[in-house]
């Protein structure tokens, strides 16, 4: 194996996690989550500095006010609000109110039809089930997602990535020490601003991050009792949120279409956008792997720089997806989504499916792998000593596994395959998601490989060292596949 295309993985083998019991709260009855969706709106804001943005509100406080995040419409020129539980009225809607701390803000709409929600103002409880109503990824129609209030620091400053406290303690976007609440399940893009009930319809939360953080979204809510302080705030309306690029706020495209979402195997992901190198590596379990991967492919500082990866995220939890921007993705026959090369010399599979054990998830992955190896119609061994030799548990409901394979093929030529299988089920949830990522480098010559290697100034070198960089970025991409660490 050369070593431009080697990465060492080093984990240790842990004991298979037993689930606790479902959380505290009930779900919402569905009549009372009809009533309260007539009081939940999507707010639209354009001309803003990064793009058109979409986010969720509802209605509270004195009639025709609206709360959602102040980075939803922070810097914009025009906002509107859209009634769906009321025939789809729409209100054009002016910043009230700011309350910068809390990242909230109050609009005013005139004839705004819904009637205020009332909240509770004490702090949920850890594994609470509580539910968020609103419209993820700017999709035209309300849906509703359940989340639970996970264990952990309730500082938000606790939780976040260095580089990220960073830049939000510059912009003074949001108070780092404010007390928030932590939950798994995360909020897709398009849920900031959204009211988040428990099964008394009674407001708990104002859905605000998560940030754009990694392919998944670090997630968590900004506690009701702050709206009371919203209503007398005297923050300054001007000046914009500064972070508000960084926020994950679904974007609208150049046409206003909403994001695309695929079904591939028994899960929905939806795309969610670019994402950098540097954006993926937050949250990974082992980062040391990370980095050795990068040492051995011999990247440079720009060579990260300039990877850019399309990101999938399952709608209801689970493992996201990178792939790099050079992929184009198609859904095949039997489901599953495949990411190909115009010469179809690179290729990446993946599916979800929803599970209610881990036993369940072992069946399907080995189900998935020999789907996969019938397909390709090769006979894969593994890399050991550039593999993990049991799931490691990353203490957030979330197991991860990745491995590598070589095949020898016809005429001195090899593949390579990179595969990540992902375990997401946190206590109190039922079922859990599992997701299966392979990417396959075909049939590269080996004989070339090492004359490149050995003279690696050879003008002729220049189109397989290209290639080579490219196996590498959809390497990173396999083993950064992930899930917020909450």
């Amino acid at each position: 194996m050369p070593r431009a295309l080697a990465v060492l993985l080093v984990a240790t083998s842990v004991l298979l996690p037993m689930f606790s019991s479902a959380g505290q709260s009930a779900s919402m009855d569905a009549q009372l989550r009809e009533q309260v969706a007539r009081s939940v709106v999507q707010v639209q804001a354009r001309g803003c500095p990064d793009g058109d943005r979409v986010g969720s509100g509802f209605a509270y406080g004195p009639a025709q006010h609206v709360v959602t995040a102040w980075h939803v419409v922070a810097g914009c020129n025009r906002i509107t609000i859209y009634w769906e539980k009321h025939g789809g009225a729409t209100q054009q809607a002016k910043v009230v109110r700011v309350l910068n701390r809390a990242d909230l803000t109050l609009l005013h709409a005139a004839d705004a039809p819904g009637r205020a929600l009332t909240e509770i103002r004490t702090q949920p409880q850890v594994n609470d089930q509580l539910e968020a109503l609103g419209y993820y990824l700017a999709v035209p129609t309300m849906d509703n997602k359940p989340l639970r209030v996970t264990f952990g620091s309730t500082r938000l400053r606790d939780m976040l990535p260095r580089d990220v406290r960073q830049e939000l303690e510059q912009s003074r976007a949001i108070d780092l020490n404010l007390d928030i609440v932590r939950l798994d399940g995360h909020l897709l893009p398009g849920l900031s601003g959204a009211p988040i009930f428990n099964s008394n319809g009674r407001v708990v939360a104002i859905g605000s991050g998560g940030l754009k953080s990694g392919a998944a979204s670090v997630s968590w809510a900004v506690p009701a009792a702050h709206l009371k302080n919203l209503l007398t705030s005297s923050d300054a309306l001007s000046g914009g949120n500064h972070a508000s690029s960084l926020f994950a706020a679904a974007m609208l495209s150049s046409d206003g279409a909403a994001s695309e979402v695929f079904n591939c195997g028994g899960v929905q992901f939806a795309y969610t956008g670019v994402r950098s190198f540097h954006e993926l590596i937050r949250g990974h379990e082992h980062l040391q792997s990370i980095e050795y991967l990068v040492g051995e492919a011999e990247l440079t500082a720009g060579d990260l720089a300039n990877f850019r990866y399309h990101s999938y995220q399952p709608v209801n939890g689970g493992g996201a997806v990178a792939i790099p921007e050079w992929m184009t993705l198609q859904q095949t026959g039997n489901a599953t989504c495949r990411a190909l090369t115009s010469d179809n010399r690179f290729s990446l599979d993946f599916l979800g499916q929803a599970v209610k054990s881990q036993d369940e998830a072992h069946q399907v992955s080995l189900r998935y792998g020999d789907q996969y190896a019938a397909w390709s119609q090769r006979t894969w061994q593994p890399f050991l000593q550039y593999s993990y030799i049991g799931p490691v548990e990353r203490g957030d409901g979330m197991l991860a596994n990745r491995a590598t394979y070589v095949s020898e093929g016809p005429g001195g030529t090899a593949s390579l395959l990179v595969r990540t299988f992902l375990l997401h089920h946190p206590p109190g949830t039922s079922p859990g998601t599992f997701t299966g990522i392979i990417g396959t480098y075909w049939d590269f010559n080996l004989e070339w490989i090492n004359y490149c290697e050995e003279y690696p100034y050879d003008a002729n070198c220049a189109s397989l060292q290209n290639e080579e960089k490219m196996a590498a970025q959809m390497m990173l991409g396999v083993f950064l596949a992930t899930a917020p660490l909450i």
